[in-house]
């Protein structure tokens, strides 16, 4: 049963890989990848909470004083991270803002040593290594574009905020709040986007979004969006959060442009160059690597 956590955060990694089929209806239809974000952190919020007040709505209760935790995986992470993320985009070419966007695990790995005491082994910085550079070739590198200043700074800032929700969320299940007892993977959760859906009312352009909203069909659409982009991968990377270590989570989750890739194959019919396939080769290798048991001293 060790392995099941790492399941659970492949299988959110895989399910945020989809994002794309998503992405490209909703742009189709005239609304900015920001808008879409949006709507998303909104939508995901109202589920989660309707979840929550029919399994258990004890699970809604949190301490005031740990409101720190949720601002910091709502706002400070999912809403700062896709900001710096559509800036740096704006800013440069699309491979490279997804390059600067997969340093995160670098920076969970480095935070999570410095804040919880998480070793940095040379097999961890071995999956580091073989990660970034995967998530380069299969983001496009060297696919052409270069990017400003602005570009760079607010792409290494998407990569740290990204990095972020892994922090802030072990704080609130089971690290840093003294002698007060964690949170349930569902509370975190719940709490995340209703603190990004409540900074997010204040981005959605809202004479976009509203025939959309009262289109029976595109609300549905927006609703599976919500559940499979949403719900469930951000309840699953949060389980698994609570029980291996961030450093390690982050790497997993690396899968995710990998799926991505393979997506706009099977569904868009695009081409994969032979940078990519070698990209999604590393990618896979250091998950293998990550996950290989370390030999027992005799």
């Amino acid at each position: 049963m060790k392995k099941l956590p790492f399941l659970y955060i492949i299988l959110a990694a895989s399910l945020w890989g989809i994002i794309g089929i998503f992405a490209r209806h909703f742009g189709n239809l005239g609304l900015s990848t920001l808008q879409i974000t949006s709507l998303r952190s909104v939508l995901t919020g109202i589920i989660l909470v309707i979840v929550l007040l029919i399994k258990d709505p004890r699970l809604l209760k949190i301490r005031p004083r740990d409101c720190w935790c949720f601002i910091g995986t709502g706002l400070l992470s999912f809403m700062f991270f896709n900001t710096c993320y559509f800036t740096s985009m704006e800013n440069g070419s699309l491979a490279t803002a997804a390059i600067l966007l997969y340093t995160s695990p670098i920076w969970v790995t480095l935070l999570s040593a410095l804040l919880f005491g998480e070793k940095f082994t040379v097999k961890k910085l071995c999956a580091l290594c073989l990660t970034f550079c995967g998530c380069a070739l299969v983001s496009g590198v060297g696919s052409g574009g270069g990017i400003s200043a602005k570009g760079l700074i607010f792409g290494l800032l998407s990569g740290f905020g990204y990095a972020l929700y892994s922090i802030f969320a072990r704080y609130a299940l089971d690290k840093g709040l003294g002698k007060t007892p964690g949170y349930h993977p569902l509370t975190v959760t719940a709490y995340t986007f209703i603190f990004a859906g409540a900074g997010s009312l204040f981005l959605i352009d809202y004479k976009h979004a509203l025939p959309l909203v009262l289109n029976a069909r595109e609300m549905l659409v927006m609703l599976l969006f919500a559940v499979l982009c949403g719900v469930l991968p951000y309840l699953l990377y949060t389980v698994g959060l609570s029980r291996v270590e961030s450093g390690k989570a982050a790497i997993t989750a690396s899968v995710e442009p990998v799926v991505a890739a393979i997506t706009g194959v099977v569904v868009f019919h695009e081409g994969l160059s032979v940078l990519s396939v070698t990209g999604i080769i590393l990618v896979l290798f250091a998950l293998c690597l990550l996950n290989y048991p370390a030999k027992k001293q005799s």
